[in-house]
């Protein structure tokens, strides 16, 4: 079985393997960082742990909502970073059988940063390569 809890960035679901997520945030003050990279969000202070806060969308090349209100607060290797997103939506169970490759018409900048889909009702599930997205971006110390 795989899990994945979902999110919702602009008008697309994403998933993010939950085993990888530490915890979920309301995203309420971010602390502006001169000179950092655009899809560097801010700064998140969490329980006295300084935590950078990525743009989903503009790490995922896709048009994200205004404001975020939630970061998925997750890790990787020695450090702890957030995603902002949009919404929190629920945790799949999926079967590997069930999880499709990248479709075609996912075209671009995002569909190297995708380990596959699953195709809900009506709504298709983009699965997000943390390892990728992550390796792609370099967070503020």
């Amino acid at each position: 079985m795989i899990r994945i809890c979902t999110f919702t960035v602009g008008s697309h679901q994403i998933g993010i393997d939950a085993g990888r997520i530490r915890e979920i945030v309301v995203l309420r003050e971010l602390t502006t960082v001169a000179g950092a990279p655009a899809y560097v969000r801010g700064l998140i202070n969490l329980r006295g742990q300084i935590v950078a806060c990525l743009d989903t969308g503009q790490v995922l090349a896709v048009p994200a909502g205004d404001q975020p209100r939630m970061a998925v607060v997750v890790d990787d290797a020695d450090e702890v970073v957030s995603l902002a997103v949009d919404a929190v939506g629920d945790v799949l169970e999926l079967e590997p059988a069930h999880v499709d490759g990248v479709p075609p018409t996912v075209a671009g900048e995002i569909a190297t940063r995708l380990t596959g889909s699953y195709q809900r009702p009506g709504q298709l599930v983009m699965i997000v390569d943390l390892d990728r997205v992550l390796a792609t971006v370099e967070a503020p110390s």
